[in-house]
């Protein structure tokens, strides 16, 4: 026991110290914004009995198809987005809904069916914002 209390007193003598420090640790800062989304988001690819009128993919901000001529009775419109919010879909003369965006990639779109007897032509504009990643195809059934 007197051994262990020389070395302890020796240590003092000899003025050993430990010291304290810390590591350095590379700043993180959290992200404030959406998450970014990805490069390429596919349009609805018509099933059988569907054939597609327009499409478009991996869009954002406002965009328009058409003017179509309406040869159908009816037509379909399919809608995906990503991201926060709704985005609107207009169909001239006919119909204007909205649709959910969602924060992630699935099967995850609507599809609308549309009564086209009461207009000759129109066109579908899609309002998102540009932090919303869409994708829409309008369909008429085969003949």
């Amino acid at each position: 026991m007197a051994t262990i209390g020389c070395a302890a007193a020796l240590l003092a003598l000899a003025g050993c110290t430990t010291a304290s420090f810390e590591i350095p640790r590379p700043s993180v800062t959290a992200s404030s914004g959406p998450p970014a989304l990805p490069t390429e988001f596919l349009a609805y690819e018509p099933v059988e009995g569907e054939r597609a009128v327009g499409t478009l993919a991996t869009q954002t901000g406002i965009n328009s198809l058409g003017p179509f001529t309406v040869a159908s009775e009816r037509v379909a419109v399919y809608v995906d987005c990503l991201g926060q919010g709704t985005v609107s879909v207009e169909i001239s003369g006919v119909a204007r809904f909205d649709n959910p965006c969602y924060p992630r990639v699935g099967p995850l779109g609507t599809r609308n069916e549309l009564d086209m007897r009461y207009v000759d032509d129109y066109t579908v504009t899609v309002t998102a914002t540009d932090e919303q990643l869409w994708a829409l195809t309008i369909t008429e059934p085969d003949s």
